[in-house]
């Protein structure tokens, strides 16, 4: 108890000190209210915030944001592959047998062109609902505005895709998945003493949506030649879709909380 009466001695000695300066105090109450937020501890803003982070992440499992459906993607490909007898020494072509056959084969090896398509069906984006703090909440009062800023964070998002192609081996078992290793969240808002209406304050991201880092997992088999091509195609729609919803329902439920 004597701490709490000695915090009040320090935050108002210099009124204390020099009655004359309770006009500025008057003159501006932002100057009384960081008095108060001293008294705040930075466990209780913390909770706070983290109290409302519980609502929004039930809000977006309700709205089907966690996980996100994202759309089907089919991949049209071409490729040259050797057939025939030759074929089986491919691996081994610069061995002396390899060599000998090859050359004796060449009449009837040939190349063929496989054409085919990769499907990545029932992707699904896990991981969106964990929305945290990141850091330390932070409350201040200054020319008569109180301002509250939040930092917020989600890491290791994941959706995987069923993948299948329409020509390979029975043993073809390829792997896609999308990763999206974090993303961050800024969010202030700014309340005016004078009680004038709240402003709409800040929310930006952590890096910029545009910048956002979308990384593919994959293993093609068979067909790996085909990764450098299928990434970017992966990559420009998951990355598309995360940001349609991180700017509209996802802005829009901490926005409301």
């Amino acid at each position: 108890m004597s701490s709490f009466f000695d915090k009040i001695v320090d935050q108002g000695k210099d009124i204390l000190q020099d009655p004359s300066k309770i006009g500025s105090y008057v003159e501006d109450p932002s100057k009384l209210l960081n008095v108060g937020l001293n008294f705040i501890g930075q466990d209780v803003l913390d909770n706070l915030i983290d109290k409302v982070l519980d609502a929004c992440r039930s809000s977006m499992t309700d709205a089907g944001i966690d996980p996100l459906p994202i759309d089907d993607i089919t991949i049209p490909y071409s490729l040259d592959k050797m057939t025939g007898a030759c074929a089986p020494f491919l691996k081994s072509k610069n061995s002396a047998l390899g060599e000998l056959m090859l050359a004796l084969c060449a009449c009837v090896a040939k190349n063929m062109n496989i054409e085919g398509d990769l499907f990545l069906k029932n992707g699904s984006l896990t991981g969106l609902s964990q929305i945290a703090r990141s850091v330390p909440t932070k409350l201040e009062v200054a020319n008569n505005v109180v301002r509250l800023t939040v930092g917020l964070g989600v890491k290791n998002l994941e959706s995987p895709f069923e993948a299948s192609a329409s020509i390979a081996s029975p043993d073809f078992k390829p792997e896609v998945k999308a990763i999206v290793e974090k993303v961050g969240i800024s969010f202030g808002v700014e309340v005016p003493l004078s009680g004038e209406q709240t402003s709409a304050g800040s929310f930006d991201f952590d890096p910029p949506l545009e910048d956002l880092p979308v990384d593919v997992d994959m293993k093609l088999d068979e067909l790996g030649e085909l990764e450098p091509i299928v990434k970017p195609l992966v990559i420009n729609p998951v990355k598309k879709k995360i940001i349609e919803i991180l700017k509209g329902q996802v802005k829009d439920l901490i926005d409301k909380k």
